[in-house]
């Protein structure tokens, strides 16, 4: 059956009811942003096509296409209702139903260009679908005439087998080879569940390392080094699967664990890219990088993707000369337009705009010429990574992609821009940079109902965050308070929060309210909070920084003399920079 565009009068009245907002329940995201930019999917409650999720097979292709299967979703929620067994066609259709109900007598009216961005979107996809199943189609057509030869002939049956299995993985290669993450992942693991058990080690093991490695493309490291470690299951150590756990147990951090298979790694030969990338990612950090260098094997210092990881390592232990000696090597073929590689452009770009877009410098606005021509170039490369990556699946990679560039844009004070990058960030796949990024910016234009609704929509998509996640979540919440001079309500949570967080946060918690109580000229406020830190942690700065700040308020220049004074020599709590940043990117 042939998949078929909804018609534009299907689209007009689907956009009527929606409110210009996702159908999921509780969530708020936009469909099309303030700069008219469609930014959510239609999605189908019964597939479109066979093998597609809740696939109907009584279904009309004028059915499918029909108003009543189809259903308004942001990124997010697109992805999660693809759990069939959680959202049935029932569960779809009485979410539709509740949202529209409520948009009935509201309707929204959808602009003719939004609405031809939504349909030129549909038409990509089309596009996209119709070329992958053609190709599939063909592939597996060749391999049917060749299993029907082997059928007739029942000669080297064993060879044969694997080299059509073989021309099967290439379908998954292929889509991978052209960014379509989500298309190669799904035909890896339908491979893998379908066909393992006829599968030779030698088979496996290929299947096991393109499946990893596209999880690696997707942001999915964890999962990716999951499939590295099943390889070493097989048994059948070479020089190349043993380079695939080394690099599984890089990922994870587990040192005693690598150091043991990159002995015996190396003990069968030294020649293997990803070896020596488990071995950068796995000693990074703990032995300096020209160390690293060194053991590195000649021919490999040309590959594109060690010389990056080393410019990271060589950057962060701030040796920019040695760094400037390896940026020849790969500048030229990064900057030629057919360079594809986007993990390399993706690693390069953030290089070239870590020393110039700090918290600071994005605060006053003050760059050079040439730190400004720096942030053109790395707006153009963010365009390439971002066309490559578009329809791929890799959303937690484009996200961040569109989140890099949004501060680009803000470097070059361009709000409007970094404003649709900052939305698209969140509404591809949340996390906490876009979160925090998006809540800074509608703080500083006094938007603070789009704030709230951000600030709630974060913490009910939270399910596992560090603790400083949480304590600059919370300093979000306070400044919000603080900005709308609610001083019980940032009293109330700061020190409900100062009873749950851990111990080594509690003095943290209550510098926040000293900072806000000074942004709030509330010297009661000040007082009995930097009181209440000298008291129970008289080793940190912070109590006394408030006494000061209290003393120069009412005139009273010798204590606050005496406070300065008292605050040499104690501590300073780096992680409280977090909380300060954000105090300077509001302006404070």
């Amino acid at each position: 059956m042939a998949r078929t565009a909804p018609r534009a009068s299907t689209l007009r009245q689907l956009f009527a009811l929606s409110g210009n907002e996702c159908a999921f329940s509780g969530c708020k995201h936009a469909l099309v942003n303030n700069d008219g930019v469609y930014i959510a999917q239609l999605c189908h409650i019964e597939a479109a096509e066979r093998n597609g999720q809740r696939y109907n097979e009584d279904q009309t292709d004028e059915e499918r296409r029909a108003f009543e299967n189809l259903i308004l979703l942001c990124h997010e929620h697109h992805k999660v209702t693809d759990d069939v067994k959680k959202y049935e066609v029932s569960d779809l259709k009485l979410m539709k139903r509740n949202h529209e109900q409520r948009f009935s007598n509201n309707r929204y009216e959808l602009e003719d260009e939004a609405l031809d961005q939504v349909i030129d979107s549909i038409n990509e996809k089309l596009d996209h679908i119709i070329d992958q199943n053609n190709r599939t189609h063909l592939t597996l057509h060749n391999i049917t005439q060749e299993i029907t030869f082997i059928s007739s002939t029942q000669a080297n049956v064993s060879t044969s087998r694997d080299n059509l299995y073989n021309d099967m993985l290439k379908i998954g290669i292929d889509l991978r080879n052209d960014n379509k993450y989500i298309g190669a992942l799904s035909f890896f693991q339908k491979f893998e569940k379908d066909k393992w058990n006829d599968l030779s080690n030698e088979v496996r093991f290929k299947l096991l390392a393109n499946t990893g490695v596209t999880l690696l493309d997707m942001g999915r490291n964890l999962d990716g080094a999951s499939y590295f470690l099943k390889i070493n299951e097989l048994g059948n150590q070479t020089l190349e699967s043993l380079a695939y756990t080394c690099l599984g147990y890089a990922i994870l951090k587990k040192e005693e664990q690598f150091d043991y298979f990159f002995k015996k790694a190396i003990s069968l030969g030294i020649d293997n890219l990803n070896l020596w990338l488990a071995f950068l990612l796995c000693k990074g950090g703990s032995i300096p990088a020209g160390r690293l260098q060194d053991e590195i094997p000649s021919t490999l210092l040309k590959s594109s993707i060690i010389i990056i990881k080393l410019l990271e390592l060589y950057n962060a232990e701030g040796k920019l000369g040695e760094a400037k000696e390896l940026f020849w090597k790969i500048e030229a073929s990064i900057e030629r337009e057919d360079f594809k590689d986007w993990q390399i452009i993706n690693s390069y770009v953030g290089l070239i705009v870590s020393s110039v877009l700090t918290v600071e410098k994005l605060q006053l606005l003050v760059f050079t010429n040439h730190e400004l021509k720096v942030v053109l170039k790395a707006i153009t490369l963010y365009d390439r990574i971002i066309a490559l990556l578009e329809n791929s699946g890799g959303y937690k990679i484009l996200a961040i992609a569109y989140y890099n560039r949004a501060l680009c844009y803000m470097a070059l004070s361009k709000r409007a821009e970094a404003e649709r990058d900052l939305e698209r960030s969140w509404n591809i796949d949340p996390y906490f940079s876009s979160f925090k990024g998006l809540f800074i910016f509608h703080l500083k234009n006094s938007r603070f109902e789009r704030c709230e609704l951000l600030l709630q929509d974060w913490k009910n998509k939270q399910t596992s965050v560090s603790d400083e996640e949480r304590f600059v979540t919370l300093a979000c919440e306070a400044r919000l308070f603080s900005k709308r001079g609610d001083v019980t309500g940032l009293e109330r949570i700061l020190m409900d929060a100062y009873d749950k967080m851990p111990f080594d946060y509690k003095s943290l918690v209550l510098d926040n309210l000293v900072l806000n109580g000074v942004e709030l000229k509330d010297y009661y406020l000040v007082i009995k909070y930097s009181r209440k830190l000298i008291s129970e942690f008289p080793e940190y700065i912070y109590g006394y920084i408030g006494f000061f700040a209290y003393n120069m308020k009412i005139r009273q220049f010798p204590e606050a003399l005496t406070a300065l004074k008292e605050a040499k020599g104690k501590k300073y709590d780096s992680r409280n920079e977090a909380f300060i940043w954000m105090q300077l990117a509001d302006g404070f």
